[in-house]
């Protein structure tokens, strides 16, 4: 047979550049699923976003853009899954049976936000049946399979729960302060 010589290059000799673009993503994908299995989170975006007083008023039957909440990932497979979450958001009525439905949509490469959420009520809501002036805290959790390895795009959206009036999709005081951020975070994980 033939012998086998090992070569080990000398230090500085094989740079970044040289390297760059030779592993694919999939590649890469294949060889971290392998070695961590599947389940085990491949990447992780997050952002911490102060956003003041988001409103809204009046009788809304369609789920209404949050403004600013956008959060980007591009998966490095196919068959990875996406777990997307939104924390801290204070949703915030002005009167009675009021409130607000929340949810999370999806663009996959600039084709346009579709909710991921249940159609009608979305993942959670904040809703007021006693009085003036109620806030409750909301977080959203959830896993979505895009099947893409295009970028992936989420939104927070929300509409009116009943009648008219204010209602807001993050509140965070009278002054309209910016001391409550909300946490903004995706991770893919190996399908």
């Amino acid at each position: 047979g033939k012998a086998v010589q090992t070569v080990t290059p000398a230090s500085g000799s094989v740079t970044n550049a040289m390297l760059a673009g030779s592993i694919s993503n999939d590649k890469l994908n294949t060889i971290a699923t392998s070695i961590l299995g599947s389940g085990a989170v491949l990447q992780m975006v997050y952002n911490i976003q102060n956003m003041g007083n988001t409103r809204s008023s009046g009788s809304h039957g369609s789920w209404i853009d949050s403004a600013s909440t956008a959060l980007s990932i591009t998966p490095s497979s196919t068959s990875s899954k996406i777990i997307i979450g939104y924390f801290n958001i204070r949703g915030h009525t002005n009167g009675a049976n009021r409130g607000s439905f929340y949810s999370i949509f999806r663009d996959i490469n600039g084709g346009g936000y579709s909710n991921i959420g249940q159609s009608g009520y979305g993942l959670a809501e904040s809703a007021s049946n006693t009085g003036d002036n109620e806030s409750t805290m909301i977080t959203m959790l959830t896993v979505d399979e895009p099947n893409t390895t295009s970028q992936v795009n989420y939104k927070a959206y929300y509409k009116a729960y009943n009648s008219s009036g204010e209602y807001y999709f993050h509140h965070v005081g009278y002054a309209g302060s910016t001391d409550m951020p909300i946490l903004k975070i995706a991770m893919e994980v190996a399908g």
